[in-house]
């Protein structure tokens, strides 16, 4: 971990003589772009009955401002919009805000980033897939799949189960930090960062180490490479400490890695991962450790350019598979969830597209009751990506 740190800590070194060096961009404006994530959502059935949902709503809308200082240095913020807050509302907060330096070594490029950056690994998988506008990858949103027995589960959110507040979440898409990346000719490329540990939506790390809430740092390392045209290839690693004073037995952990390949608009990929998380409170006698396992494969095409029509057909299966190893009253607990979602849409323009899109889930388990459904959760949307 320290020598991750002093790597961040040199090239911000590095960046801070070159800059005496760069001469200045000529004066420009603020560069503003926006997106948004606009649907219809119909609950065709819960597992737990009740009346099903049926709305219109914006599922994000981000709002990008760009800055260029100079040849090296240049500074982002990112506005989000969305009902997150639990009273009906839609709130604004900042997603992306940083100060990035970013040097031609000749044989690569570096950059640097210091701020509230955005987590390399979900970046990758977003950018390979295309499917953002659809809905989170699934390793941002493994609370959607994966179980977690400290706080059981219950009929509501998006999945009846696993739902955002209630499964296990291993990652955010963004967090504060600092991150390093040096690409060598567009074909191998190392990213390094460390953050807090906690996303973008819990930013107060400061805090009095007495209460409990200071805790350590995540640790995150993504080698990505391009041997040809079309295929993207990467692994990565990050440990995340979650109670600093107890850093060995508290943590979440994962490692995988991500394959995609690109041909005449048609996209498709697999995520595989493993991840471990570890409590342990002052009242227990050892560590509760729990595993989990991701598999998520997608596809995303536009026909155009093998049919001359813009239709838009989208693809995704998705397993996540909880065990509960030790140190629970219950240990040797496993839970499965499996979801499947196919989707036919038209890419309007440029700017334009919109999808019919229905998802299927599913949960078993031979000994957790709340994660065992009678019923699958199906739902359908129309989805629509605007962006300006």
């Amino acid at each position: 971990m320290r020598k991750i740190i002093g790597f961040l800590a040199a090239a911000s070194v590095l960046f801070a003589i070159s800059s005496a060096f760069a001469q200045e961009a000529p004066k420009e404006t603020v560069r503003v772009s926006g997106l948004m994530y606009l649907q219809w959502m119909k609950e065709v059935e819960r597992p737990s009955g009740g009346e099903n949902r049926n709305g219109f709503d914006i599922q994000r809308m981000y709002l990008n401002f760009m800055y260029r200082i100079d040849d090296i240095w240049s500074t982002r913020a990112t506005v989000d919009v969305g009902n997150d807050g639990g009273d009906g509302r839609y709130q604004a907060f900042l997603k992306f805000g940083y100060v990035q330096a970013a040097s031609d070594l000749g044989f690569g490029r570096l950059t640097f980033q210091f701020g509230l950056i955005g987590t390399s690994v979900l970046g990758f998988v977003d950018r390979v897939s295309d499917w953002r506008w659809l809905g989170s990858n699934y390793i941002d949103g493994s609370a959607l799949v994966f179980h977690n027995q400290g706080t059981p589960g219950q009929l509501s959110g998006r999945n009846p189960i696993f739902s955002e507040d209630k499964g296990q979440s291993l990652d955010s898409s963004a967090d504060l930090g600092a991150g390093l990346s040096l690409s060598v000719q567009n074909l191998v490329t190392l990213d390094i960062q460390v953050t807090n540990g906690e996303g973008f939506k819990k930013t107060k790390e400061i805090t009095d180490s007495n209460d409990g809430n200071d805790d350590g740092k995540a640790y995150l390392a993504m080698l990505s490479v391009t041997p040809f045209q079309g295929l993207a290839l990467a692994g990565y690693y990050r440990y995340c400490i979650t109670d600093d004073s107890r850093g060995s037995d508290n943590y979440i952990n994962y490692y995988g890695g991500t394959a995609a390949y690109q041909f005449q608009g048609v996209r498709v990929g697999a995520t595989f991962l493993l991840a471990r998380v570890s409590t342990m409170k002052e009242a227990d006698t050892r560590a509760k450790v729990a595993k989990y396992r991701l598999i998520d494969a997608f596809l995303m095409a536009n026909m155009k350019s093998l049919t001359g029509v813009p239709l838009l057909i989208a693809g995704r299966y998705v397993m996540g598979a909880t065990n509960y190893a030790r140190g629970y009253a219950v240990s040797g607990q496993k839970a499965e969830a499996a979801v499947w979602a196919a989707g036919l849409g038209w890419q309007f323009n440029d700017r334009v597209r919109a999808m019919a899109y229905y998802e299927h889930q599913t949960s078993s388990s031979d000994d957790i009751p709340d994660a065992d459904w009678n019923d699958p959760a199906r739902n359908f949307w129309i989805k629509t990506e605007v962006s300006f």
